[in-house]
């Protein structure tokens, strides 16, 4: 018999679990957020028995699994946040890059031998009621637009248990953030690694991006309800979408013919203070795909092809995708 509870989230702060994965750390940074349901879950284990009476149940139930999870969390994508969630969705990195003087460059690539994503302990609710979830892991990560629109991210976020704090961690602050706006994107599509970020996409109405980790939760005869680890039930990969106005061929025979497609999307932002040569933040997505699926669809009275491709290691890359920030931040944990 399994039971659950749903609070719908208007308050969110985070705190990286380090050194130690699992073990709950208090929030470090208050992280600004649209929306999302946690979600508390028991399983319980209330059994028949045959007393000679009418009467169903004699025992008060048991429980055997306890676990908790956010669902739908959904963040305004920015260059200052980004790298608090890529570090529980892609990979722990804890410090960035200098780049063109005080540009912090920060570069999430797969690791092909090792777990390397970090978890964090959630302190989210709203004013009335603080709940704690701890071994928090993101499990699925989507960021989009659509032109003419606002970029979007949402995350599912796996966790150990649920409690119930006095307060919330106090004395912090949010981030001073810039939004990522879809309307400065700019979309590449090149046949070869080396070309990678060379050929503009003229015809490119959407795009999206999105990391299933495959994790699922496991328990062991530890003396505890709730689990102890994750681990991954199979590899992952980065999956592409995006729609183009079908006025010329090419991603269409790209696809008919089993061609290597390597994207980049560029999104700048404002200039970095003191950058020298100027930079601007951004954030950069580069994946090496091969489209698996293009049907085709009609919007406004234009034809279009809505090209879907799961990213596959490339060795002139050295990677299947790849997500560079470039922001202020100098650090994180």
């Amino acid at each position: 018999m399994a039971i659950q509870g749903t609070v719908p989230l208007y308050r969110c702060q985070i705190g990286w679990e380090l050194p130690n994965r699992g073990v709950a750390h208090a929030a470090t940074r208050a992280m600004p957020i649209l929306g999302g349901e946690l979600q508390d879950h028991h399983e319980l284990s209330l059994r028949k028995e045959q007393r000679n009476s009418y009467i169903a149940y004699h025992r008060a139930p048991i429980q055997t699994k306890s676990w908790a999870e956010i669902s739908g969390m959904e963040v305004v994508p920015t260059f200052e946040e980004m790298p608090e969630y890529l570090g529980l969705a892609l990979k722990k990195v804890q410090t960035p890059s200098t780049v063109n003087t005080t540009v912090q460059r920060w570069e999430y690539t797969t690791t092909a031998t090792s777990d390397d994503l970090a978890t964090a302990t959630f302190e989210i609710g709203d004013d009335a009621t603080d709940f704690r979830m701890n071994f928090g892991v993101v499990n699925r990560w989507q960021f989009g637009w659509e032109l003419g629109g606002p970029a979007t991210m949402t995350m599912d976020v796996l966790g150990s248990q649920m409690a119930v704090a006095s307060t919330y961690s106090s004395g912090l602050s949010f981030l001073t953030s810039e939004e990522i706006n879809p309307a400065e994107a700019r979309v590449y599509i090149d046949a070869t690694a080396a070309g990678i970020g060379g050929t503009i996409n003229t015809n490119l109405q959407s795009f999206q991006a999105t990391i299933e980790n495959h994790y699922i939760q496991h328990w062991a005869a530890d003396g505890n309800y709730y689990p102890n680890d994750v681990y991954r039930s199979e590899p992952r990969t980065m999956q592409i979408e995006g729609t183009v106005d079908f006025n010329d061929t090419t991603q269409y025979y790209a696809y008919a013919s089993t061609q290597e497609r390597f994207i980049r999307c560029y999104i700048p932002g404002s200039e970095v203070t003191g950058s020298a040569p100027a930079l601007p933040r951004s954030i950069t997505i580069d994946a090496a795909v091969y489209w698996d699926d293009a049907p085709f669809q009609t919007t406004d009275g234009r034809r279009q092809m809505r090209f879907t491709g799961s990213t596959v290691y490339n060795t002139t890359l050295g990677h299947d995708w790849k997500v560079t920030v470039d922001n202020l931040v100098s650090h994180q944990d």
